[in-house]
């Protein structure tokens, strides 16, 4: 099975389950080196700025990014 399909079945999960998948999840990133967490945080940086670059359209300021995800707040 590939992560693809792992991520496509975790997916069609109820949020209660996805919840708990993700909360194991998470605790199982706790025991990691110095050297592995940084190491995963630069990858997801690389990622994210690379994302940014093929669409900087959807690139904001610190303050817009907080107004609308008040907005958003409000309006749930």
């Amino acid at each position: 099975m590939t992560i693809e399909e792992i991520e496509a079945a975790v997916l069609e999960l109820d949020a209660r389950t996805r919840a708990r998948l993700a909360r194991k999840l998470l605790l199982t990133l706790e025991d990691l080196s110095v050297e592995e967490n940084m190491a995963l945080w630069v990858e997801e940086s690389e990622r994210r700025l690379l994302e940014l670059r093929a669409d900087a359209s959807r690139a904001m300021d610190g303050d817009e990014a907080v107004a609308e995800a008040r907005r958003a707040l409000e309006t749930t």
